[in-house]
Formats: C-alpha cells, structure tokens, sequence
C-alpha cells in the first residue's frame, strides 16, 4: 500500500498491518509533519500509474516514533550528495622528500651529461635548435638538407671543377657537364684574308690557340660565326683541329678555310662540342 504526507505529498510504501483500524500517528521524514494514518488515507499500489510507481519509495517502514524511514537507494544518494570527499594532505616531511628526490635527479642527470664527450654534448643542443623530436621530423630535415647540398654542388660544379680537376670525371660518369667548352684556352693572333672578291670568296683564317691553365687540354672542335655589317649572323661552320689535345701553358697553330658572301664583315671564333 501507499501513503502520502499531506503537507509535502512525499509518497511512501508500507505494509498494511502497520496501521491500525483506530488509525495511527506517522511523521514524515522529509518535511516533519506529524498526521493520523487510517485505512482510508491507504492506497494500493497496483491501481497506479507507471510514473507513479516509479516515484513510490520502496520498502518503508515506520519506526518506534512513527517516523516513516527513507529506502536505502535514497539514503545512499543524499550521503553521496552531502558527503565531501575527503582531502588528502601532504605533510612537510612529505613535501620536502620528494622535492630533496627531485634535486638528486637533476643533480645526477647534470653529472652525467657533464662526463659527456664534446661530441655527444654536441648533438642534443643541435637536435634542439633544429626541432628534431620525431624520426619522422628527422629524416625530413635530413632529406632536405641532402636535397641543398646536392642543389649547390650541382650549380658550383664547374667552380669545383676547376679547383679539383679530379671531379670532372665523377661528374661525366653521371652525366653532368662540368667543364665549360674551350675552358682555358684563348685564340691568339688571328688573322683573315680573301683569296678573291667574287662571291662566295674562299677566307683563309689563322692563329694560335694558347693553353692558358698549368694542365694538358683536349681541344674542342672551332665554331667559326659569319656576321654581316649588322652584326647579324649569316653562315655557321664547325672546323676540327688536327691536334686532339694542348700542353699546359703551350700553343699550336691553326688555319681554316671558310667561303664567304660579298657581304660579309665580322668573324666570330668560338669553341664547341
């Protein structure tokens, strides 16, 4: 059966028995309030609703006073809700324990990276100037490091060419030029005459080329440039030299044979593949 406090209409479940015919005096235990239970204030709980049900305390009992006891479930959660967890102190013992345990590590830590080689005392500093936190970070920033490395030699390989001459044949076994055609050689007393002045005339041209470096030099082919008054080409030929290479510091002579139009004015002599 149920009940209800007539002041807070607090719902409670009780056992018939508990009541009287005459009636009995109950407190409730949530607002105080002392009235006369009867038969008639008693209701049965199957007639309720289902959210009434729900709302019904089970298991409630009076006592030697007649003060109607909450259900466990609802003791426990108004404990829970009054109840503060307890605090956890540290005493200063405690503290100063654990702050003389953190003073030892550092101390042991300082000792050790002091006893240290340079080197090793070296590679923590520029792992963290540099960011390196991840084998991931690290072989990014390593990879592009090689890939600026690789970038400078590439576009200072004829500089380094002439420095180390040595290197010139690493680089042709990857296929990269790295010598300058007719690099260190000069032309030297260069002379022209016609030997008509019907058109096309034949040119006759000759010179020196002088090996200006300390090394012996192959000898590039002779790229001979016709310019007319304009300075704009007209013809183009490719003269090979006998001689395949030069002497440090040497000369050989050259001649080369060109026709020509009336109109020709300027030669241009460079070296080529």
């Amino acid at each position: 059966m149920k009940i209800y406090c007539p002041k807070c209409h607090t719902c409670y479940s009780i056992e018939v028995g508990l009541i009287p015919a005459e009636g009995k005096k109950l407190k409730c235990s949530r607002c105080g309030e002392v009235w006369l239970c009867t038969h008639a204030d008693m209701t049965a709980v199957e007639g309720t609703s289902e959210q009434e049900n729900d709302a019904v305390p089970q298991n409630v009992i009076a006592n030697a006073e007649d003060e109607l006891i909450s259900t466990p479930a609802e003791d426990s959660e108004n404990k829970e809700e009054t109840e503060e967890a307890p605090e956890t102190k540290v005493s200063d013992d405690e503290m100063n324990q654990i702050f003389s345990r953190l003073k030892d590590e550092t101390e042991k830590i300082d000792t050790e990276l002091e006893s240290l080689p340079p080197a090793k005392k070296l590679f923590p500093k520029i792992k963290k100037l540099l960011g390196w936190r991840s084998r991931i970070t690290i072989s990014l920033e390593v990879l592009t490091l090689l890939i600026i490395i690789a970038l400078s030699i590439f576009g200072n390989r004829y500089a380094l060419v002439r420095k180390f001459p040595q290197l010139e044949s690493v680089f042709s076994q990857i296929g990269i030029p790295s010598r300058i055609i007719g690099e260190g050689l000069e032309f030297q007393n260069v002379v022209r005459s016609y030997d008509s002045k019907e058109s096309p005339r034949r040119l006759t041209i000759k010179g020196f080329i002088f090996n200006t470096t300390n090394n012996d030099l192959s000898l590039p082919p002779v790229l001979v440039n016709i310019l007319d008054t304009n300075a704009e080409e007209m013809l183009q030929s490719k003269h090979l030299i006998e001689e395949k290479t030069i002497k440090a510091q040497a000369k050989i002579p050259f001649t080369l044979a060109v026709k020509v139009p009336l109109q020709a004015k300027y030669i241009m002599l460079t070296f080529t593949e």
